[in-house]
């Protein structure tokens, strides 16, 4: 009895040589994909007549039409100063955002179009940028940062991230989990910091 080889037809491709996208993906992963962008898409409309903030250790992560942005003091906490930690929601007036009848912010596709006015640094393309403050408050005495991307850019990152952690690129582990903590109490240390007397 000989071995004839198989012919072309009979071989089959190992499981190995299959890539994620050529497995069968689950109809879960179609509708967590739907859900996502329908969220961020009523996200984006939202964002044009309310503005939500959220404050930890004073920094600072808004949404206000259509954009997201992170404020990062430059600076130490004064010494005998709290950090502000908080959320609110600002409408939207004719001027700007206001909450609960007061003054809220400056609109901020507004202030970025009038940066050589208040003389700031910074740059916006695309609905990316970032502008550079030379005070924050009286807790923060000093520069700050404004980075910002557009609504749709974090829908996209969560929908990559959602698919990564589905397809097991990013794997959740005991040593990943020390690892952010350790990074998260890095960063909270460094916000705490307190200038000298």
């Amino acid at each position: 009895m000989t071995n004839t080889p198989p012919s072309p037809e009979q071989e089959t491709v190992p499981d190995a040589f299959l890539t994620s996208a050529a497995r069968r993906i689950p109809p879960a992963v179609y509708v967590a994909a739907a859900l996502i962008a329908i969220g961020t898409a009523a996200f984006h409309v939202h964002s044009y007549w309310w503005s939500e903030s959220l404050t930890l250790c004073d920094v600072m992560l808004r949404a206000e039409e259509g954009l997201v942005s992170l404020n990062v003091p430059l600076v130490r906490l004064a010494a005998k100063e709290t950090p502000r930690s908080g959320f609110s929601i600002c409408e939207r007036s004719a001027n700007g955002w206001k909450s609960g009848g007061e003054a809220g912010h400056a609109r901020l596709r507004y202030w970025m179009a009038s940066l050589d006015q208040v003389r700031c640094e910074g740059v916006m393309f695309a609905d990316f940028g970032y502008w550079k403050g030379a005070w924050q408050s009286d807790a923060r005495p000093g520069p700050f940062v404004v980075l910002f991307v557009p609504v749709w850019f974090v829908g996209l990152a969560a929908l990559v991230g959602s698919l990564a952690v589905y397809f097991r690129v990013i794997r959740f582990r005991l040593h990943t989990l020390l690892i952010a903590m350790t990074l998260t109490a890095g960063v909270v240390y460094l916000l705490m910091l307190r200038a000298d007397v």
